[in-house]
């Protein structure tokens, strides 16, 4: 089924303009700020691809599928694993061409890549800076302040993704998917507590 995710920060917030007729819709009536993955309609909207319900999302622009440019790639790599093709009306592209993935798309999610990696070296030099300053005033702590790594985070790293899979969808043992995915044993602990949480790739 072809579907349109939208979300809008407010339950009144006209959608008239972006909406589609003829396509069942999935809103999310929540902040941009929050993560894809934290979103309750885009959390129903997964679950109804896991059951094959869902093949196609089509949304406005891809800046909906998440609160950053990582956020943003994750979900466009998270579908793409799932293959479920993305329509984006504003950026004018699909991320599938007859169940392959689309060069174009790829394109544009290799530029996301770039982006995402130049917000984290933005973001470790903007610490870096923090420390510095925070040093010459006497006021640093060695390991205090560290951001928390998010889910999304913590599952770009492709060795997690493949224990993920290797725990989840291939039933192995944690010391038989930490092995043979070239994790630690508590990395490998560490996502089959996600998994039980009902954390979803």
């Amino acid at each position: 089924m072809k579907i349109q995710y939208l979300r809008n920060n407010k339950i009144n917030q006209s959608k008239t303009s972006n909406e589609i007729y003829g396509l069942k819709v999935y809103e999310d009536i929540i902040s941009s700020s929050v993560a894809f993955n934290d979103r309750p309609v885009a959390q129903q909207l997964m679950n109804d691809i896991d059951n094959h319900i869902v093949t196609e999302v089509v949304v406005h622009s891809i800046a909906l599928l998440g609160n950053s440019t990582m956020d943003i790639l994750y979900t466009l790599k998270r579908l793409a694993r799932k293959g479920i093709n993305v329509i984006s009306k504003t950026e004018g592209f699909e991320t599938m061409f007859y169940g392959t993935e689309n060069p174009m798309a790829k394109m544009m999610i290799s530029m996301l890549t770039t982006l995402s990696e130049l917000e984290i070296n933005r973001t470790k030099a903007s610490q870096l800076k923090g420390i510095a300053m925070a040093k010459a005033k006497g006021n640093y702590q060695k390991n205090g302040g560290k951001p928390k790594e998010s889910i999304e985070q913590f599952f770009m790293k492709k060795k997690n993704s493949k224990c993920y899979d290797f725990i989840k969808n291939k039933g192995k043992s944690l010391r038989e998917a930490s092995a043979l995915s070239g994790v630690s044993y508590g990395t490998s602990a560490k996502i089959s507590r996600y998994i039980k949480r009902g954390v979803l790739l």
